[in-house]
């Protein structure tokens, strides 16, 4: 095996093996291959082939791959589809799909859509190919987020992004993961804090006339949004430059990931990126009146406004707690890549 920049105007970011088959019978299926890494070197005038190390390649069946796995209990329910037209069609948080035919779908009862192309390590850690929205997503290659599959999604979409790849392993594919494992409910556990906080979760709440996924016409519930209703209305209703945010919390309940939360256990790690995470929020809130008027596209006055949304008023008003908050963050992140191999998922 050996890196593709060795060859002049090619990429370096993934791998070429040259590899010679003979035809046979009674063959066993051989579930790994072992690859040497190798290194061409040129000095004093001669040239010469290094071998830098190891890196064994695992066969993953369909029937065996994370992203089977992750949508199995998709195939057991009886689902019905939304009307096209009642839902955003995202490629973003934010943004809306233009000039493009959408290919994503919503479910009644969706907690939103989670784009999940392949199934390897490369396509995970690209933002194009895994991103979740509280939305659709104009993009296919994914399946709708319902209870039902929660824990699997988080758990694919924290394991296809805690991993970081290198031009030797971004072509390997993920196992489902070895549910009987002790630590694996702890990682089910990390894994909904992770997918909540990372970079390519986009979930957002939106107040728009065109979408409702709720009794409200215009008001499209961000199912993602992780602190409980009577906690924001403690910190609004007397603040009369919060007035907004009030009304719109006024007969409304906890989401479905806030009530998730008040019946979980945490670990250390994922306990410390939830109390740094409700400190930027507290920190960022008394700026938010300042934006209602010039940033409506943020949709902010919503009262379940998500992690990225918060993220646009801490790029203008920076809270002190974030870089905390990134530091937690990153420990998680550090600690989820390593179950991911503990469970399976990959091969060492």
């Amino acid at each position: 095996m050996l890196n593709a920049g060795e060859f002049s105007d090619t990429a370096n970011t993934w791998p070429i093996t040259f590899a010679v088959y003979q035809l046979g019978t009674g063959c066993t299926d051989q579930p790994t291959n072992q690859f040497t890494i190798e290194q061409s070197d040129y000095s004093n005038g001669k040239a010469k082939v290094d071998v830098v190390g190891t890196h064994t390649m695992q066969k993953v069946y369909n029937n065996d791959a994370l992203s089977t796995w992750a949508r199995e209990p998709l195939k057991q329910g009886c689902f019905v589809k939304m009307v096209k037209g009642t839902y955003p069609q995202l490629s973003s948080a934010l943004n809306e799909s233009r000039g493009k035919k959408p290919r994503g779908w919503l479910h009644q009862g969706s907690l939103g859509y989670m784009v999940s192309n392949s199934n390897n390590i490369g396509e995970g850690t690209t933002n194009s190919g895994v991103w979740l929205v509280s939305g659709s997503a104009y993009k296919g290659n994914g399946f709708n987020v319902m209870p039902e599959n929660f824990d699997r999604a988080c758990v694919n979409f924290t394991a296809r992004r805690a991993i970081a790849p290198t031009w030797y392993n971004e072509q390997d594919n993920y196992h489902a993961p070895d549910t009987s494992n002790p630590k694996y409910q702890e990682f089910v556990n990390d894994a909904l804090v992770f997918t909540l906080f990372e970079n390519a979760s986009y979930q957002a709440a939106y107040r728009d006339e065109d979408w409702s996924n709720t009794n409200v016409p215009g008001k499209w519930a961000n199912q993602w949004f992780w602190l409980p209703i009577g906690l924001v209305k403690e910190h609004v209703e007397n603040d009369s430059n919060l007035n907004p945010i009030y009304d719109d919390l006024r007969g409304d309940q906890d989401r479905f990931i806030a009530k998730q939360i008040a019946h979980r256990s945490f670990s250390n790690e994922a306990q410390a990126v939830l109390d740094a995470a409700e400190k930027v929020w507290l920190e960022t809130l008394p700026n938010r009146a300042m934006l209602f008027d010039d940033y409506p596209k943020y949709y902010l006055e919503a009262w379940d406004a998500g992690w990225f949304q918060i993220k646009q008023i801490n790029h203008l008003y920076p809270a002190a707690s974030y870089d905390q908050f990134r530091e937690c963050f990153e420990k998680l992140k550090q600690k989820s890549g390593q179950l991911v191999y503990d469970l399976g998922m990959l091969n060492k």
